[in-house]
């Protein structure tokens, strides 16, 4: 997708043509790039060796933590946040499409960034602390780190942001969603 207003091609959500047509104000653009905070502070449990070595981009690690404070209040509170997201802002037909929209795809987003995290928790203890856990853990930690800084910049500039497949699954989920 071209991360264009007009919600891209690979949906078939009801909504009315101007909401797409049209970008959100300002506060709702704010409020749809902070759910990029989600998938961000799941990525951190990635990010040591990739902080061992560029310390200088070390602000990148502390820019989500206020945010983690609250998302990460007990050992629960993450699927607590996502079955409220889930109820509260998605299933909300009143609230502006843009904003179901990029809190779906943030919670898609995160379910992949952990999915790279369950996967480096269930590399072999010989591979562990290896140059492939190594590399492993930074690329998965960039691939997480770039997509959430993207989304949040395009987000904030007013746009349906465009990922393979992740997309997709969120004007599915979306879909369904209006029709309950």
């Amino acid at each position: 997708g071209d991360g264009s207003a007009t919600g891209g091609s690979g949906g078939s959500a009801p909504v009315d043509s101007e909401e797409l047509l049209s970008k959100p104000n300002l506060f709702w653009r704010v409020v749809s790039a902070c759910m990029y905070f989600i998938p961000w502070i799941d990525a951190q449990q990635l990010s040591n060796y990739f902080y061992d070595q560029w310390s200088v981009l070390l602000p990148l690690y502390m820019l989500p933590a206020w945010p983690a404070r609250i998302y990460c209040l007990t050992p629960m509170a993450p699927i607590i946040w996502f079955f409220m997201l889930f109820s509260l802002v998605i299933r909300n037909k009143r609230l502006p499409h843009f904003l179901r929209f990029h809190t779906m795809q943030a919670m898609m987003t995160d379910i992949v960034v952990m999915l790279f995290g369950l996967t480096r928790q269930s590399l072999p203890y010989y591979v562990a602390g290896s140059w492939v856990d190594m590399v492993f853990s930074q690329y998965a930690f960039l691939c997480g780190l770039l997509t959430v800084v993207w989304c949040i910049w395009k987000t904030l500039e007013g746009y349906y942001v465009e990922l393979p497949f992740v997309s997709e699954a969120v004007y599915i989920q979306l879909s369904i969603a209006d029709m309950m």
